[in-house]
Parts: structure tokens; sequence; C-alpha cells
């Protein structure tokens, strides 16, 4: 029992590093690998998130070893929780990070696709939901040519509203984290030559600041 505490403290720790200190991230993350180790070694599903967290830790880093854990993280969910699993969709999310971080638009757009079509089979809409549609958008903006497709447009203008909707069912959407998307949907309009749309949605912003 005291090692699944430990197993989890270094976990929490090491996600909790991941979005400003890689490298205390990874040495949560490789300590929680020493408790694997000696206590769980031959529990195969123990390590499906270790492997995971350690593509994540990756990102920005290595793409070719974020993809080796994150590949291994998805093998072993698929095993242990079935291909259309919440578990599956989580690595399918982040392994289209991986793919972003390098500029290799296509292959992440796959990837956050493959994760959307499992979480919208979720009962209800989910903040994890929201994330992958958020950055499928996302992702297909920076893909975004001119002459724009009608079709492409409306795929990405379709996945904001997605988005948005779904926020009003959630709870945990702080004033920050919704301006800020709404900041990022303003610059799409813009780019696709909706300003005034554009305008209006930074003067929601403006006015939801306080």
């Amino acid at each position: 029992a005291r090692a699944k505490v430990g197993c989890d403290i270094f976990n929490i720790a090491g996600l909790a590093y991941l979005s400003y200190d890689k490298a205390k991230s990874l040495i949560c993350f490789l300590s929680e690998k020493q408790l694997l180790d000696k206590f769980f070694a031959n529990d195969e599903k123990a390590y499906s998130s270790w492997y995971c967290n350690m593509g994540l830790a990756h990102i920005d880093i290595d793409f070719e070893k974020a993809n080796q854990f994150l590949g291994k993280a998805l093998q072993l969910e698929k095993k242990y929780y079935g291909e259309n699993s919440i578990h599956v969709a989580d690595v399918y999310h982040n392994i289209g990070k991986n793919y972003l971080a390098v500029s290799k638009y296509k292959s992440a757009c796959l990837y956050f696709e493959k994760a959307q079509r499992i979480k919208k089979n979720e009962r209800g809409y989910s903040y994890s939901l929201a994330k992958t549609e958020f950055a499928f958008a996302n992702t297909l903006v920076f893909m975004l040519k001119k002459p724009f497709k009608a079709e492409d447009i409306e795929k990405i203008r379709a996945l904001y509203v997605s988005v948005l909707e779904g926020y009003k069912s959630l709870n945990n959407i702080s004033k920050l984290e919704y301006n800020n998307t709404l900041q990022v949907i303003s610059e799409f309009l813009s780019k696709i030559g909706e300003e005034n749309s554009s305008l209006k949605l930074k003067e929601l912003i403006a006015c939801n600041r306080f």
C-alpha cells in the first residue's frame, strides 16, 4: 500500500511540473519507475500510465523518444482497457500533441480526430473532449492556406462552436481559460477575413475580464 501511495505521489508531482519544468517532471517519473520496478515488476498494467507520462515529458524535447513511450502506452492501454476506451483516447490525444510540437499537422490531426471520435461516445460533454476538439481545431487552422476552402472553414468553426457549447455544461472552466479560448477563435476569424465577428469577440473578452 505504501509503495502505491509513493507511486501516486511521484506521478502527481511529475504531472504538476510538466507545464513549466520538464527536468523536475522527469525526475519524479523516474523515481516512480524505481518503485514500480521494485514492487510492481510483474504488473504490466501498472506501467501504462507511466509510459504515457514519460511520453508527455519528452514532448518538445525529443520527438522520437516521446513517440516510443506513447506507443508503448497505447499498446498497454488497448490491451487492458480496450480499443475504444477513454484511456486509449487520451493517448491518441497526446500522440497528436507530440506531432503538433514538430509541426507535423496532418499526423497530429489524425490522432486528435481518433481521440475525438472515442470521447464523443462518452456520456455527456467532458473537459477532456473540449481539450481534444480545441487542439484539433487549432491544428487545422495552422494548415489553412489561401484560397481557403469552405469545407475546411466550416469544419474548424464547428469544432470551436462545440467547445464553446461544451463549456456551458462544464463547471471547471475559469474566466481566464474561457477568454483565452475566445481570443484564439477571434484570431481564426480574423485570419479568414471575418473582421466584424473577430472584433465582437474581442469586445466580449474585454467585458469578461472584470
